[in-house]
């Protein structure tokens, strides 16, 4: 099989790039796909983790490969040693660094097959190059070999397959010597990216102390989600995934523990806030009731039956206009009831949205028109919702995956988040007529506004990071590194302070100088 070089090496170095773009341009069909055949639940702290340690593992990958690289090379300037010797004392001295690493750096479990796994991966692919001259003679089933397995020989056969490349490129042999670094390279891309687990701890804290800020002081360790900052009484609530109760953080404190409600409310998404009362409620999905707590002592207060709820995340807002609380399921099947609203002094439920559109993503209110804007993180649509009539009154097609929203009084448009077109997207709040964009990072799913000081905080899934984008401009001011995949952003505007939850921990960031 003759194969010439005019397409052979454009093929071969421009293929990965290829699918890479072509990965991209079909982003939302591909995370659609995923969706639809495997499921995100399960799977999203996997693909969040991964994804916001990437800057941290490509700062330790860059290293590691400086480190064995230059491991392995001095090894061969051992010029009165053979081939076999100088290959076995390289393999040797690799294995012991790996496994050093995965047993008291990464505190990695089965770091044995860990370090064995990546040893082999290193072992086939710093072969002396007069071991495999002869096997890439060998003729057509080795091109095919090279030609068809995209993706698969540059990431087990990588020296081999740089090798072969060479021979059709006709390469001197200088070049051919150093083919030795493509199996350092990548076998160091499986012992960081592969074999570290996604949620390794010291991972975590690693990045914590490589983008340490004074500006930035982490309070409490934990998964927390949703949070609300209540000024007058220097209050923060917390609820979330690694907590079973209401805390309440003193902001002048924040080296105490919180106040912890009495009532074990579950694992959950969110609350509301009721600064006219002193009020908070919240969904106890084990007994299918919505619970009233007193703000300032987290004392319950009472109980209301939420009759057959659908499955999923809770959302609940509470509307100070009319003095209703709306409870919306993210309905991970499409039984039972979506959305309630219950009137809050009595606790009846006086309407409720059936499927199949409703907010899966967020929702939020006008503040003087008794309308509920809300989207979809699984379909294309963003609509009204009319509580006078309780009828959706208009409904747009947006882009797909759009996440957190808010209220833009000055402008009177609805701005949402979309992760995946990395801007904000800008809604006329009467019409939904789409009046722009404001350009943002991949990955920003979290919003609020800072009024007084015409300022836009954005928190970022996948880098990390809280911006800070100034209005007049449209451009970031700021950045700070937190954790991964932050939440919730509660402001304290007269002090400058953001509030910001994380799945690692609660952060308190001073976003002004």
């Amino acid at each position: 099989m003759n194969l010439k070089r005019d397409w052979v090496l454009p093929w071969a170095a421009f293929r990965l790039p290829l699918f890479a773009l072509v990965a991209y341009l079909f982003r939302y069909q591909l995370v659609g796909f995923y969706e639809s055949t495997f499921g995100f639940l399960g799977r999203m702290d996997f693909i969040v983790f991964t994804i916001s340690t990437l800057s941290t593992r490509l700062l330790l990958y860059f290293i590691l490969i400086l480190g064995l690289g230059l491991g392995f090379w001095l090894v061969k300037k051992l010029v009165f040693l053979s081939n076999t010797v100088r290959y076995l004392t390289s393999l040797a001295g690799a294995f012991l660094v790996i496994y050093i690493s995965y047993t008291y750096l990464f505190q990695t479990t089965a770091a044995f097959a860990r370090t064995t796994a990546v040893t082999t991966l290193l072992a086939l692919n710093t072969l002396p190059q007069e071991w495999l001259a002869r096997g890439l003679a060998s003729g057509r089933w080795v091109d095919l070999i090279f030609m068809a397995g995209v993706g698969v020989v540059e990431a087990f056969i990588p020296q081999s397959y740089i090798l072969w490349l060479m021979e059709k490129g006709r390469a001197g042999n200088t070049a051919r010597k150093w083919a030795w670094l493509s199996g350092v390279t990548v076998a160091s891309l499986f012992w960081i990216f592969l074999f570290v687990p996604y949620n390794n701890p010291r991972v975590f804290s690693l990045a914590e102390k490589i983008h340490a800020d004074p500006s930035v002081e982490k309070f409490a360790t934990g998964i927390y989600n949703w949070v609300e900052l209540n000024p007058d009484y220097d209050l923060l609530y917390v609820v979330g995934r690694g907590t079973n109760f209401m805390l309440a953080f003193d902001t002048n404190h924040l080296e105490q523990p919180p106040l912890r409600s009495r009532e074990d409310i579950g694992k959950t998404q969110s609350f509301a806030f009721n600064p006219v009362l002193q009020e908070l409620y919240v969904y106890k999905a084990e007994t299918r009731e919505l619970v009233y707590l007193n703000a300032l002592t987290l004392e319950t207060l009472r109980y209301v039956p939420v009759p057959d709820l659908s499955p999923g995340d809770v959302w609940i807002q509470w509307q100070a206009r009319d003095d209703t609380i709306v409870l919306s399921s993210e309905a991970d099947a499409e039984i039972g009831t979506p959305v309630y609203v219950f009137e809050r002094e009595s606790g009846k439920i006086i309407a409720s949205m059936p499927f199949p559109i409703i907010p899966t993503a967020y929702l939020i209110f006008h503040p003087e028109k008794p309308l509920m804007y809300f989207n979809s993180f699984r379909d294309p649509y963003f609509a009204v919702w009319d509580m006078t009539d309780y009828k959706i009154t208009k409904q747009v097609e947006i882009s797909p995956r759009t996440d957190r929203m808010i209220f833009s009084a000055k402008d009177n448009e609805i701005w949402i988040a979309s992760p995946l077109d990395g801007a904000i997207l800008r809604y006329n709040a009467d019409t939904l007529e789409a009046t722009g964009r404001i350009k943002a990072s991949l990955g920003d799913r979290t919003l609020t506004l800072d009024t007084t000081r015409n300022l836009l905080l954005t928190g970022n899934f996948m880098n990390n990071r809280l911006v800070v984008i100034n209005l007049t401009t449209n451009k970031p001011i700021s950045s700070f590194y937190l954790g991964p995949w932050i939440r919730t952003i509660a402001l304290d505007t007269e002090k400058g302070l953001a509030y910001v939850s994380t799945v690692r921990g609660m952060f308190r960031v001073t976003y002004t100088k």
